[in-house]
């Protein structure tokens, strides 16, 4: 396989999800639904949008492609449940259409995050470009003869001589240090963030000296802070990184695509957390499944 490596930072969005030569890549998401979850489960993930997805995509907006937020995001008075909204919705079903309180909770946002001198120091560099969509070969990864491409949408990116620093931007309901480290953990972050690297490294040849999480909360005060992980917890998501797509690949190429163990599984006490049982003591009575195949 030739060695491919494409850096593009005109691509839309929807071409980056849905174009032909990018649609196929191999994505954080996908890793990150994998070593969550199972292959199975990845692959037939639909596409949610939310209420919450559509905020935190007007932030985005409102940050990074502040010309977006003026086109694609729409007030439409006082709730989505307005005449005004059903009408929009109608003329222009891509955008986002955003009650007018959000509307202006999207601006607060904004103004917090730039009154945070770090925050403005990352988001008005000169050596700064928004929304760089990278895509590589994988050879190294998986060998010569894969037909698999990784890609990455990276936010922000500082640009160096020989390194660069990333910035991931992430809303929240709450950007406090113990919450996020709770959500890095069960959402995947270090996954994310180790995936990003390798497709940034691979495509620029610089590499990454720091990779920052922005987080911003969507509701009043809008409080904001950025975090850096610690190189051994990305370690530990470079490797389940690694676990996840040696899956993918091994289930692809193979064709065979399972979810759970195909087989009944004992489950033992220490598998029932003791805060499950409401009436008996663990110790008194347990219900269990024996590990072996059904004679019918």
């Amino acid at each position: 396989m030739k060695s491919t490596k494409v850096t593009n930072d005109n691509l839309e969005f929807d071409k980056y999800l849905n174009a032909p030569n990018w649609k196929n890549c191999i994505s954080s998401t996908l890793l990150k639904q994998i070593s969550n979850s199972t292959v199975a489960h990845a692959i037939g993930q639909r596409p949610k949008k939310s209420v919450a997805f559509d905020i935190g995509t007007a932030i985005h907006y409102i940050l990074l492609e502040p010309e977006k937020f003026e086109q694609n995001v729409k007030r439409c008075g006082k709730d989505r449940k307005t005449k005004e909204y059903r009408d929009l919705k109608k003329e222009f079903p891509d955008d986002i259409i955003l009650p007018d309180q959000t509307y202006e909770d999207c601006i607060r946002a904004r103004d917090a995050v730039y009154n945070k001198t770090e925050s403005a120091k990352i988001l008005t560099s000169p050596f700064g470009k928004n929304e760089i969509s990278v895509k590589c070969d994988l050879i190294d990864l998986l060998g010569q003869d894969t037909s698999f491409h990784g890609k990455a949408r990276v936010d922000r990116v500082i640009e160096g001589e020989t390194s660069d620093i990333l910035i991931d931007i992430k809303t929240t309901r709450d950007a406090s240090q113990r919450s996020m480290i709770r959500d890095i953990a069960n959402m995947g972050y270090h996954i994310q963030e180790a995936w990003y690297r390798y497709c940034w490294e691979r495509t620029s040849g610089k590499t990454v000296s720091r990779f920052l999480f922005m987080c911003v909360e969507k509701e009043p005060p809008f409080a904001s802070c950025i975090y850096e992980l610690p190189e051994h917890f990305v370690a530990e998501g470079r490797e389940r990184m690694l676990n996840a797509l040696h899956d993918y690949n091994e289930a692809i190429t193979e064709g065979v695509i399972l979810d759970y163990e195909d087989k009944i599984i004992q489950l033992g006490e220490e598998d029932i957390p003791h805060w499950h049982y409401k009436v008996l003591n663990p110790e008194e009575e347990l219900i269990s499944f024996k590990d072996e195949t059904i004679n019918l």
